[in-house]
């Protein structure tokens, strides 16, 4: 008798088996069940119902399982294309700005050949010395190659004092410059590639007995 109701169980199963990969209908196994006028023995519809129970289970438990991993893969997904592009970002960053350090060195240079030229020309009128006109386009030779690597000169003289690209180093007064302007540039600022790396050192116009406002 046990044997048979194995069978019997079995049977069944792999007709509902059937029905959930679409072979058969519901409707048919129905049909068949009621025109072979086999009968589940009464003594064993529980243990039959507690196998389809069982087996209704692991199909929700497989399907939830799958839903599941499916989630965490498109995380993990995500998370990698997001580590991209975030490394992609940092190595573009590295490579926009790993000439500041060397920069850093080269303005100090900059500086003095451009004070060699301004005091060179003090005091000389319209008059040429070959040195300083010499010294002249060196400057311009250098400032060249450093447009061509993304560097812009900040200075300013004569427009509003900007504290985001200019360092106030002192105030006077003036009666050509409105107050709050820049009236003297004492070292130029750069900028690579947008980002400031030098401030420009100036002087900020104020009026007469008037207390500085621009920090």
């Amino acid at each position: 008798m046990k044997k048979n109701v194995d069978n019997f169980a079995g049977d069944k199963v792999q007709e509902l088996k059937d029905v959930l990969g679409g072979n058969k209908t519901v409707s048919d196994s129905s049909e068949n069940d009621l025109s072979s006028g086999e009968a589940l023995p009464s003594g064993d519809v529980q243990d039959f119902l507690d196998k389809i129970k069982t087996l209704e289970e692991e199909l929700a438990k497989a399907q939830e399982m799958a839903t599941l991993q499916k989630e965490q893969a498109l995380r993990m997904m995500a998370e990698f294309e997001n580590s991209k592009k975030r490394m992609q970002r940092e190595k573009e960053e590295m490579t926009k700005y790993s000439n500041e350090k060397i920069l850093n060195e080269l303005f100090p240079i900059l500086d003095n050949l451009e004070m060699t030229v301004f005091h060179g020309k003090t005091g000389k009128g319209d008059a040429k010395d070959p040195f300083i006109e010499g010294v002249a386009m060196v400057i311009k030779q250098f400032v060249s190659v450093l447009d061509k690597y993304g560097v812009e000169v900040v200075s300013g003289e004569g427009l509003p004092f900007n504290p985001h690209v200019q360092e106030a180093i002192g105030y006077e007064d003036s009666d050509c410059i409105p107050p709050g302007n820049v009236v003297t540039v004492h070292r130029k600022g750069y900028l690579l590639n947008k980002r400031l790396v030098r401030p420009a050192s100036v002087t900020v116009a104020k009026e007469a007995g008037e207390e500085p406002t621009v920090h």
